[in-house]
């Protein structure tokens, strides 16, 4: 079994009258990367900064490390690393600039610090621009400088808020590398992404909607174990027969995915597809899939309220 590294209980926090968090709880093993999805304001990042303990938890009770994120802040800071959703770097600095600058805020020893510049450069590829300034970079070089120096003091834990969001899709699939390979050494990555393909390549995932946590599991096994039959319909006017069909049935939900209608049927699925069929017409295509994640994503937000009707 692997070993614990994060465990929380119950943790609730609000905002004046807005629930952030309600009791909340989850487990988080070494060297796994775990991602956090959902919409803005499920919850995401107040969790995480109640994990980095930037925040205080309202109720409940947790452990960082097998510390206390209550009693030991200090000790737990020591050992994570965060990089958040909007870049924070000095702009005006160079890269190898920045980089020198954490070494002095985390105060690693001037013994160490050549070797540590020389690991990061061969982990991040940023040498031949050490001599750029931060702000001139471009948004994937950007996110892999915010990454080394949330790695600066070698963290057991990082903690990512949507580290690639607007980030081109090949820098994305760089840095992914990227997380992958620091897996492999032994360090346990949390990270929240829009990007439902990213959150596929995690090792575990949650699923935030106002507060609580309405899924969680391993990604491949939450798609090929969903409850809710999906199927997909292809005509040549998906727009046009989407709309027909949300007005004129309502014991499915429909969902534009690219070109294609998935539909996610609750009620007997034999009259359904029959009645759909006499709906939409002769011209379409239905047939049985497994759902995406994006798919079921659509399902539980539309189900439990986050979204009325999806265009």
């Amino acid at each position: 079994m692997s070993e614990e590294v994060i465990h929380l209980e119950n943790i609730s926090k609000k905002y004046d009258n807005i629930v952030a968090l309600d009791r909340v709880s989850l487990s988080i093993s070494r060297s796994s990367i775990v991602g956090f999805i959902g919409p803005d304001g499920a919850g995401k990042s107040t969790l995480m900064k109640i994990i980095l303990t930037l925040e205080s938890a309202d109720e409940g009770s947790g452990t960082v490390l097998g510390k206390s994120i209550e009693m030991e802040k200090r000790a737990i800071r020591r050992h994570i690393g965060y990089m958040p959703e909007v870049f924070s770097l000095y702009t005006d600095l160079s890269v190898e600039e920045n980089l020198k600058f954490f070494f002095q805020i985390y105060k690693i020893p001037k013994s160490q610090c050549d070797e540590r510049m020389r690991m990061l450069y061969a982990f991040n590829r940023l040498e031949n621009f050490k001599n750029t300034q931060a702000g001139h970079l471009s948004g994937g070089m950007k996110q892999k400088l915010a990454l080394s120096c949330a790695l600066m003091h070698d963290p057991q834990i990082l903690v990512l808020d949507e580290p690639t969001t607007g980030v081109d899709p090949v820098s994305r699939a760089e840095f992914w590398k990227m997380l992958n390979q620091l897996k492999s050494g032994g360090k346990t990555i949390l990270i929240s992404t829009p990007y439902l393909d990213e959150a596929m390549q995690c090792d575990y995932i949650y699923l935030f909607h106002q507060g609580k946590i309405l899924k969680q599991g391993l990604p491949d096994r939450i798609t090929s174990e969903y409850e809710t039959p999906f199927y997909q319909i292809e005509t040549g006017n998906p727009i046009s027969t989407m709309k027909k069909l949300q007005r004129s049935y309502r014991n499915a939900r429909f969902y534009l995915i690219g070109t294609t209608i998935h539909c996610a049927i609750r009620t007997n699925a034999e009259l359904s597809l029959q009645e759909i069929r006499e709906i939409a017409g002769s011209e379409v295509s239905i047939k049985k899939i497994t759902p995406t994640l994006e798919d079921i994503s659509l399902d539980l937000l539309e189900r439990f309220g986050e979204i009325d009707d999806v265009k």
